[in-house]
């Protein structure tokens, strides 16, 4: 009986030691870490700040439209939202105060010779390449005109990519960093 038990006690302790560790949210490797990066590393846009004018030098900007927004936070001060375009599938909107670094609140991209974090490619991932790299948590949505596409929220639910697919493949991303 003793021998029985201790056995047992082992064999617990062997499954214990050798099992695969349990993913808690946001822990590394987990899915919501693989969002996470995946919204954080976007195109390398959010990873420091930008002036306006190293925003359109960095993206090659041919064309670029504004309109005018009253700051929430400096009454009396009349800052802009600018989208830029590429004219080759990037497009970017961003929040520019009057003064200091500008805040990215939308990128899209559906170019396809851009690099993708986690090794995504627009023009050939499929829907199982999306949920290997990012897992299916989730939601359904509506891509541009009318596109099968998921939306994925970081752990706080503050940003998401939305990644839509044409003919079963990856066609467009778009991350957004909604400012308040």
């Amino acid at each position: 009986m003793k021998r029985t038990i201790s056995l047992a006690v082992l064999i617990t302790w062997l499954s214990l030691a050798w099992a695969p560790p349990r993913l808690v949210a946001g822990a590394k490797g987990s899915p919501d870490d693989a969002i996470q990066r995946f919204i954080e590393q976007n195109i390398g846009l959010t990873s420091r700040p930008f002036t306006l004018a190293q925003l359109q030098l960095r993206l090659h900007a041919k064309t670029k439209s504004s309109r005018q927004v009253q700051n929430l936070h400096v009454p009396g001060q009349t800052d802009r939202i600018v989208v830029l375009n590429d004219g080759k599938g990037v497009e970017v909107e961003a929040y520019v105060p009057a003064t200091g670094p500008v805040l990215i609140e939308r990128i899209t991209l559906t170019a396809a010779d851009r690099k993708l974090p986690a090794g995504l490619q627009i023009g050939h991932s499929s829907l199982d390449d999306m949920y290997s790299a990012l897992g299916a948590g989730a939601e359904n949505e509506k891509g541009p005109g009318g596109a099968f596409a998921r939306r994925y929220y970081n752990i706080e639910h503050t940003f998401s990519a939305l990644l839509w697919f044409d003919h079963e493949r990856l066609a467009g991303v778009e991350w957004s960093f909604p400012a308040d």
